[in-house]
């Protein structure tokens, strides 16, 4: 099975106002490519929201040199192609990347997977994010709130949770 892993960090709350994009390609549950770029949110989005700046980073001065989605669009799409996304807490994500491409006139529509959603029906655990899952799946994450590390590890956690392959990890049965 094929899949590509997405993870978007953003500027804002407005939807689309992505500044960063990671996507990672998997093939029978192994990591077979990866994509990275930073981007240049719309201007009309408004400026940079402080806690998302703290969460990830990334600001306005990083992105002077970036494209814009609908500029790394074709690159994007073509690393997607017809592939499901997964995405941890994915109504997030498929808002932004979405909102962005709606904004930009780019008329596709991709099917999201969830992995907050299924780790919530598959393990008990006090808190659910995707560092907190990484940590009781013993999935390295790299550095949290990175868009790419993200998605890799975000793969990597559906492929274990799709497959039922949790031990013993408190699973709600």
């Amino acid at each position: 099975m094929e899949y590509v892993a997405l993870d978007v960090e953003t500027a804002n709350n407005h939807a689309g106002a992505i500044c960063s994009i990671g996507l990672a390609r998997f093939e029978d549950d192994e990591l077979v490519s990866q994509y990275y770029s930073l981007i240049r949110p719309p201007e009309e989005f408004g400026e940079f929201n402080y806690y998302c700046v703290a969460v990830h980073g990334i600001t306005p001065a990083d992105l002077t040199e970036s494209p814009t989605l609908a500029e790394a669009y074709d690159e994007i799409g073509g690393f997607i192609g017809d592939s499901l996304l997964v995405a941890h807490n994915s109504p997030f994500d498929s808002r932004h990347f979405h909102g962005a491409l709606d904004f930009f006139g780019i008329r596709k529509t991709y099917h999201f997977a969830c992995t907050l959603a299924l780790a919530r029906r598959t393990l008990d655990l006090p808190g659910y994010r995707l560092n907190q899952v990484c940590e009781h799946l013993g999935i390295p994450l790299g550095n949290y709130h990175n868009a790419l590390d993200d998605a890799i590890a975000c793969g990597k956690v559906y492929a274990r949770l799709k497959a039922g392959t949790v031990q013993n990890a408190g699973n709600k049965g």
